[in-house]
C-alpha cells in the first residue's frame, strides 16, 4: 500500500548518505502522501525536507506535486504560479503542466498575476491562461513576451494561433463546396476583423525576429510574412 511504501521511504531517506539520493526519496514521499491524499503533508513535508533547494529535475517535478496539493487545500492561485514557473523552466513537463492547470480551473486572472512576482512564472501564467483560452489568445502571448522570454514555448503557442485563424477562415481562405452539386465556391475576403488579426500576428512574429535563439529566427521571418500574405498584404509580405 501507499501507506507501507512511504514508511519505508521514510526509513531509506534516513539511512542515505548521498544529498541526491536523500531528494529522490523526499520526492517520493510527497508524491506517496499525495496519493494518501495528505495534501497538508505534502506541504509541510516540501517546506521541511529542502525540496526548493534540490537539482531541477527533482525540484520541478516536487513543485508539480505541490502545486496539486496547493489547488486542493483552496491556494488555487499559488497552485497556478507555480505551475507556470514549471512551464517556463522544464521542457519535459509541458504538456503535464497544461493538463493540471486546465483541471485547476476556472481561475480569477488578477489573483494569479498578482502573486506571480518571478518573471518567469509570470510569462508562463500568461502562457497558461491563454493556451486554455478556446479562442484567440494574442493578448497572452504579448503580456508573456514582455517579460524578455523569446522561447520555443511563445513560438508553440504562437502556432496554435495560427491553427486557429486557419480554422476560422478556411472557408474565405480556400472556398468550400456549394450544394447541391459539390462545386467549389470560389474563397470569400476575410471578414475587417480577421484580417485585423492577421496583421497583428504578423507585428507580433516581427517583433519578436530580434528577441529569439538564432534557430527560431527563420520561423518569426516566415510568420511574419505569411500573416501578412494572409492578412492580404501580398506586397509587404515580400
Amino acid at each position: 500500500t501507499a501507506r507501507t511504501l512511504l514508511e519505508a521511504a521514510v526509513k531509506a531517506r534516513a539511512a542515505a548518505t548521498n544529498s541526491e539520493i536523500k531528494q529522490r526519496y523526499s520526492y517520493q514521499i510527497i508524491q506517496l502522501r499525495f496519493y494518501e491524499a495528505d495534501y497538508a503533508g505534502v506541504i509541510a513535508e516540501y517546506e521541511k525536507s529542502g525540496l526548493s533547494r534540490a537539482i531541477p529535475p527533482i525540484q520541478m517535478r516536487a513543485k508539480r506535486v505541490l502545486a496539486g496539493a496547493l489547488a486542493r487545500t483552496g491556494k488555487k492561485e499559488k497552485a497556478a504560479v507555480l505551475l507556470g514557473e514549471i512551464l517556463m523552466k522544464s521542457s519535459d513537463l509541458v504538456d503535464s503542466v497544461h493538463s493540471d492547470f486546465h483541471y485547476i480551473m476556472p481561475l480569477n486572472r488578477a489573483k494569479v498575476q498578482a502573486e506571480a512576482k518571478d518573471p518567469a512564472a509570470r510569462a508562463g501564467v500568461q502562457m497558461l491562461f491563454g493556451w486554455d483560452n478556446p479562442s484567440y489568445s494574442l493578448e497572452y502571448l504579448k503580456s508573456a513576451s514582455r517579460d524578455g522570454f523569446g522561447s520555443a514555448l511563445i513560438l508553440r503557442m504562437f502556432l496554435r494561433e495560427v491553427a486557429l485563424f486557419e480554422e476560422n477562415n478556411i472557408s474565405a481562405l480556400l472556398g468550400h463546396a456549394s450544394e447541391p452539386s459539390g462545386q467549389m465556391r470560389p474563397p470569400q475576403a476575410l471578414s475587417p476583423s480577421e484580417k485585423k488579426h492577421a496583421m497583428a500576428l504578423a507585428d507580433f512574429a516581427a517583433s519578436m525576429q530580434k528577441s529569439t535563439p538564432p534557430n527560431e529566427q527563420n520561423a518569426w521571418i516566415f510568420y511574419s510574412a505569411y500573416m501578412r500574405y494572409m492578412g492580404g498584404q501580398a506586397g509587404s509580405a515580400l
